[in-house]
């Protein structure tokens, strides 16, 4: 059960990693969550307003001073619910410190649009925990990196977790953007443990199935069969480690009902034993008393320690 139990949790996590449907018309086509230890994803933190502290981090470090990125598998928000897998993305741990991540990875946005969708809380115990979360789009080729906003909110612990949605704007469709996730502590440093469940972005399932042209390249259906093929084989996955646990549940069962006849068989044993037993005891004391050599007193009192 254990190694069942730990294929499971693998399966779990490596699902997420994948592109799968949102829902019926919608396809997840990029997640900032498995982006986030990629080689082009980039994270720093510093001190506002200035950033002159401003100094790349490795992401996966412990805690430090100088604030850290990282997984949690299987912990909990201040929402009390567990979660598979969550991204942490704590800010360097000064008053007004920040931390960001830049995905120099381009994202397509597709022509009909997008959606951004995203579920961010506090890990569990951080009860004092209040930040700004960003996720800004970078216009491609701008020499003063041109920011559109997308996502600008305040979130504290004692509001529980948040799931915000946002539209691309208009003027997104059909271009490439690099994206910055970014996460200021604040006038306070306490307990900013921010961690991430959902960085989606969506766009309709028909999109992906367009052929679009667009003055920097051409998106064709190629991405959308790939896609396909790994949903193919997520979904297979899941129907393998589905069949396991079924397996070692009718395993299970099998053992349980064996074992239950095997000691219904040893009593059933034990009793009749115990009864032959009886008998050739009391035929015993009869021919005992046959002979004359047990008096009547303890004839009667033998019989009654055997029980008849």
């Amino acid at each position: 059960m254990r190694v069942i139990s730990f294929n499971l949790l693998t399966s779990v996590i490596f699902s997420l990693m994948l592109p799968y449907v949102f829902s019926q018309d919608e396809v997840v086509i990029y997640n900032l969550i498995s982006g986030a230890n990629d080689p082009q994803t980039e994270w720093a933190t510093g001190t506002l307003p200035t950033r002159a502290d401003h100094a790349i981090i490795p992401f996966g470090q412990g805690p430090s001073i100088n604030g850290m990125v990282r997984y949690h598998v299987n912990a909990k928000l201040n929402d009390g619910r567990q979660y598979p897998l969550l991204l942490e993305t704590h800010p360097k741990w000064v008053d007004n410190g920040y931390i960001q991540g830049h995905y120099h990875a381009p994202v397509y946005v597709p022509v009909s649009g997008a959606k951004l969708r995203v579920k961010v809380g506090f890990l569990e115990g951080g009860f004092k925990g209040r930040a700004t979360v960003q996720i800004n789009l970078i216009v491609p080729g701008s020499t003063s990196r041109r920011l559109i906003p997308l996502l600008n909110q305040e979130i504290a612990y004692a509001d529980g977790v948040k799931e915000f949605t946002v539209d691309f704007p208009s003027e997104t469709h059909g271009n490439y953007y690099e994206i910055v996730l970014f996460v200021s502590a604040g006038e306070t440093s306490e307990y900013d443990w921010v961690a991430w469940e959902r960085i989606w972005i969506t766009a309709r399932v028909g999109a992906a199935l367009t052929t679009t042209t667009t003055s920097t390249t051409t998106v064709t259906s190629t991405t959308t069969s790939i896609i396909l093929a790994i949903q193919t084989m997520h979904l297979i996955t899941l129907m393998f480690i589905g069949a396991l646990i079924i397996a070692a549940l009718i395993l299970i069962l099998l053992v349980g009902l064996m074992r239950r006849r095997t000691i219904e068989g040893e009593r059933f044993q034990q009793a009749v034993s115990g009864e032959l037993l009886r008998k050739a005891k009391l035929a015993e004391l009869e021919k005992l008393r046959a002979l004359g050599k047990i008096s009547e007193e303890a004839y009667r009192r033998m019989r009654e320690e055997l029980g008849d």
